[in-house]
């Protein structure tokens, strides 16, 4: 078992934030000490830790997590493929934008250099 200050420097993630997972119940400590109140985790716990940050990280509500968090694997891997897939599908969207800005970039040039030749020859 981990004290919650060894559990967070392995999680790479703050005390208060595993406070506040408890408190919201996302991740609740393997033991917690009745005397000191200390929270010790399992390495099992670790995996757990690594989907709620995951999670976070692209936006998804606490509340959201709570639920995926608390439904079997099979489930959780079913919405990672569909975030997999809609991060693709930005990702591609944002490659046809910049291609856009690309384009336009050069015609702008193309039209500055015409209107600077068109004025010189005025």
């Amino acid at each position: 078992m981990y004290s919650i200050g060894t559990f967070s420097k392995l999680t790479k993630t703050t005390i208060a934030a595993l406070r506040f997972y408890d408190k919201e119940g996302l991740l609740k400590p393997a033991y917690t000490d009745s005397k000191s109140g200390y929270r010790y985790y399992l390495s099992s716990q670790l995996v757990t830790v690594q989907k709620i940050l995951s999670l976070r990280q692209i936006g998804i509500p606490i509340e959201q997590i709570k639920i995926m968090i608390n439904t079997n694997d099979e489930q959780y891997l079913d919405f990672e493929t569909k975030v997999k897939i809609t991060t693709a599908d930005a990702q591609s969207f944002i490659g046809v934008i910049t291609g856009f800005e690309d384009e336009l970039d050069t015609e702008s040039k193309k039209t500055s250099w015409n209107l600077m030749s068109t004025t010189a020859m005025l």
